[in-house]
């Protein structure tokens, strides 16, 4: 059996290859959802069962967030009219609000909302598309340059909390995954802030002593992208101690501080050096990855440091870090005569799925050619609490939905900036009075206004996240 049918089989989620989404009928097939959803690589009823019922939990189906889903993604960028299968928004709304009650039956369960969602006649293939990514990306509430670490927790119940993580480990988002092959070309471990890299090298490293896995050649994929202290400290120090590592990371690397006052709280509410006049350098994340290296036995990993920032991002990340590593891998010319390169990514959860994804998007794009390496993702159990598992899990259909739409391109009813997290926000400014004018139901008319005042109370000085801006 080979590595990639043993990897297919053994790890609880891994996502099958898109396909193209045909159109079904809930009397004599799959339901739309079901499809679309296994044509995202779903292919498990249990997966897609999970997928929907964190929705749920997550209040996403309440009649004001099913209003402003219908609403939105019956737009365009440019305010136009972008059209469901059938009928209008308002009958699109009463549909889908419908079924939604109908499940309700304590006699009813999830598969009922997942075999009946989409199934009137309102609804094309392309439509239910569009409304998973639009539900996933409901799961970002991120203002520009904000890490998952700073996100206000979820206010969940702890039944239902732990329901969320149940079904979260169903979709491949807690539990630790370790590699299936034993022999690597190149590992790729992924940066972060200093305590998930110390993680994820040591695991990575226990790998190759316990474990007995040929790494290949270790690389540490990181960014130069600025540390500050909040986001920097590990669990064991103290305030005063994180300081301390920030003033001798400093002085290790010739970096002048401010002799008056050291650190400096920025209008993020984050704590930074403060630099000396005149001084270009920052304390960032391949400096600290450096800092882990030098204390590591293994004097022979690499730091590769990604300085490309990419458009529309804030920051290195997941997808320019894929882009260094492979340019990297070119020009060391690994490429095997015989075989596809082997590389495994190290990360931890909730990362991994969506690294892995992100990755091979990159790679595919970079190269031209799709399943051009054998990738391979592992990484310790997440500890991480719902709020950034769910952040993540909005970040992950957002890469399945670019896969399955870069591997079957087709023309788009709505482009996917007016879909995405901020972009949706900005849509609805654009469109003006409609929102709230359109509706022609006595029920949806009032909904509407409301979530027009509150979607626009909610803009700030600063721009939006956009759903690819990734944390690694």
């Amino acid at each position: 059996m080979s590595e990639r049918k043993i990897w297919r089989k053994i790890l609880p989620v891994k996502f099958s290859n898109p396909r193209l989404t045909v159109s079904t009928s809930g009397s004599s097939g799959m339901s739309k959802l079901k499809n679309v959803l296994e044509s995202f690589g779903f292919a498990k009823e249990e997966q897609q069962i999970a997928f929907l019922e964190n929705l749920v939990l997550a209040g996403y189906f309440e009649d004001k967030k099913l209003w402003q889903m219908v609403h939105l993604i019956n737009f365009d960028q440019n305010g136009q009219k972008s059209h469901f299968a059938s009928g209008d928004e308002a009958e699109a709304f009463e549909a889908l609000k419908k079924v939604y009650s109908d499940s309700k039956d304590p006699n009813r369960s999830t598969k009922y909302l997942l075999e009946h969602l989409f199934e009137s006649d309102n609804f094309d293939p392309q439509d239910v598309e569009d409304m998973v990514l639009h539900l996933g990306q409901s799961a970002f509430a991120r203002v520009y340059n904000q890490e998952r670490s700073e996100l206000q927790p979820l206010n969940l119940k702890d039944s239902v909390r732990e329901d969320y993580l149940k079904n979260a480990a169903t979709l491949g988002l807690v539990e630790q995954i370790n590699p299936v092959a034993t022999k690597f070309d190149e590992t790729w471990i992924q940066g972060a802030a200093r305590c998930r890299m110390k993680s994820r090298l040591e695991y990575c490293l226990s790998l190759r002593e316990n474990e007995n896995i040929d790494l290949g050649a270790i690389k540490f994929r990181t960014g130069d992208r600025e540390l500050w202290l909040e986001i920097d400290k590990m669990p064991e120090e103290s305030f005063e101690e994180t300081k301390a590592f920030f003033l001798e990371l400093a002085e290790c690397n010739f970096i002048a501080v401010d002799p008056e006052n050291q650190f400096e709280k920025r209008s993020n509410g984050r704590t930074y050096l403060k630099y000396a006049e005149g001084e270009t350098r920052k304390i960032t994340e391949d400096l600290a990855a450096q800092f882990l290296l030098d204390q590591c036995s293994d004097n022979k990993i690499e730091n590769i440091v990604d300085s490309k920032v990419l458009e529309r991002r804030s920051r290195p990340d997941t997808e320019s870090g894929a882009n260094a590593s492979y340019d990297d891998f070119v020009k060391a010319a690994h490429f095997p005569s015989d075989r596809k390169p082997a590389v495994l990514i190290v990360s931890n959860q909730p990362y991994c799925l969506r690294q892995l994804e992100a990755v091979q998007s990159a790679i595919a794009k970079k190269s031209g050619k799709e399943d051009c390496f054998e990738l391979e993702v592992a990484g310790e159990k997440s500890s991480a609490d719902v709020t950034a598992i769910h952040s993540e899990f909005g970040a992950l259909i957002a890469e399945l939905y670019l896969k399955k739409v870069r591997q079957f391109p087709a023309e788009r009813k709505r482009s996917l900036n007016q879909m995405t997290y901020s972009e949706r926000l900005k849509t609805d400014l654009e469109i003006g009075e409609t929102f709230s004018h359109h509706p022609t139901t006595k029920i949806v008319k009032p909904l509407a206004a409301q979530v027009a005042a509150e979607l626009m109370s909610s803009l700030n000085d600063s721009e939006i996240e956009t759903s690819r801006q990734r944390e690694r």
